[in-house]
């Protein structure tokens, strides 16, 4: 997650092309940050959702331009907000033993004195093959997020986040970690 948010910052705030673009998706949404939020998640949802072989993070101003799986569109999706100034963080949704399976975003409103924060999940209608039984990832699992630097979870997520980063299968990183 920290590493999904150390993107999606860097890009929002620096990447002018992103910047532009986000701006554009926007341009003929009311001013309200809700209704900004709104026109650019619906940019972010139309975009193709492209199944990886393994996980990689794509930049977002790359997926703007092809798509990508969930992580990568909600990179692009939290950048955007970034760059339009929304407050915002990623959340993992996780199986009841703890396991994440996807990503989605948060977008706290109002920007500057938030009272409630909305949940968004870029590629929920996009992927069509979505194998979870029927349901959509907004209303599965257990959600964890970022919140001042703490967890919600144990290590054992996060060395499971790390070991996929770094193209270990999922059943490969539960056999490290029961060896330590």
């Amino acid at each position: 997650l920290a590493l999904v948010a150390a993107m999606a910052m860097r890009a929002g705030q620096e990447d002018v092309e992103l910047q532009r673009l986000a701006r554009q998706a926007i341009a003929t949404a009311p001013s309200d940050a809700e209704s900004q939020m709104l026109a650019w998640e619906n940019f972010c949802m139309a975009l193709p959702y492209r199944r990886e072989a393994g996980e990689f993070l794509e930049s977002p101003i790359q997926t703007a331009k092809t798509g990508g799986d969930c992580d990568d569109i909600v990179i692009l999706f939290l950048a955007g907000c970034v760059s339009l100034g929304l407050p915002c963080e990623p959340e993992l949704v996780c199986d009841q033993q703890g396991y994440p399976f996807h990503i989605r975003a948060l977008v706290h409103l109002p920007p500057l004195s938030p009272t409630h924060s909305v949940v968004v999940d870029p590629v929920c209608w996009s992927e069509r093959q979505w194998s979870m039984a029927g349901k959509q990832p907004s209303a599965e699992g257990r959600a964890v997020r970022m919140a001042s630097g703490q967890q919600e979870s144990g290590g054992g997520v996060w060395l499971l986040l790390l070991g996929v980063a770094f193209g270990l299968t999922a059943s490969k990183v539960k056999s490290l970690l029961a060896k330590s």
